[in-house]
């Protein structure tokens, strides 16, 4: 669909500008280009080669990885969708400051969608959303977050799904129909209810036995 950024696109885009920016160090080095440099990618991670992340035998330089993670970068933001895309080597990108992240306000339900990488909402649900373990040299990898109403699936299926788990309001809340009886027309309860007291609402609506 218009609407859909396909995780093999992503991929194919970072290899060819990993590839393209290493490409003179190589010729100077006599050294042969290591693939893959991207080892994949799946829905929100880029996950960048050992050659990249400094690991193994194939291990670039620091200062030559970043050049090629920088040109990578680049060409990923420029897709159709891309709206930010953080490097876990580097957490003060989404706010992460002496292990804390920043201040997280949850705007009302009818606040416009997030529409700027720098704005603070943004970085503090992705702060939230990277265990420190990810941000070690050896599992360094980029975070990609899209346009709100945009997928980032697999090619499978062109046209159809849909994704869960971007920082955008529409995958952080979950709209239910509900049956109330005895409730008053528009009453809604927000606060957090546990998975195992909806399951054992919804079994008793249906009539299902206990689990």
């Amino acid at each position: 669909g218009r609407l859909r950024l396909v995780q093999g696109a992503v991929q194919r885009v970072a290899e060819a500008a990993a590839t393209k920016a290493l490409a003179t160090w190589f010729r100077r080095h006599k050294r042969q280009d290591p693939q893959p440099l991207i080892v994949g990618v799946g829905a929100p991670f880029v996950f960048l080669g050992p050659a990249l992340r400094g690991e193994g035998p194939d291990a670039l330089p620091p200062a030559v990885a970043d050049q090629a993670i920088a040109a990578l970068r680049k060409a990923i933001l420029q897709l159709p969708g891309a709206l930010a895309l953080y490097d876990t080597a580097h957490p003060a990108e989404y706010g992460l400051q002496h292990g804390q992240c920043p201040p997280l306000d949850e705007p009302p339900l009818d606040a416009p969608p997030i529409a700027q990488a720098s704005d603070p909402l943004l970085q503090a649900l992705v702060c939230r959303s990277i265990p420190p373990e990810l941000e070690q040299k050896a599992t360094r990898r980029l975070y990609l977050v899209t346009h709100a109403g945009w997928f980032f699936e697999t090619d499978d299926t062109p046209g159809a799904g849909a994704n869960h788990g971007s920082p955008h309001l529409y995958d952080r809340s979950v709209p239910l129909l509900v049956r109330g009886p005895g409730a008053a027309a528009g009453a809604v309860e927000r606060a957090p209810q546990s998975t195992e007291r909806f399951a054992a609402t919804l079994r008793q609506w249906l009539g299902s036995p206990a689990q």
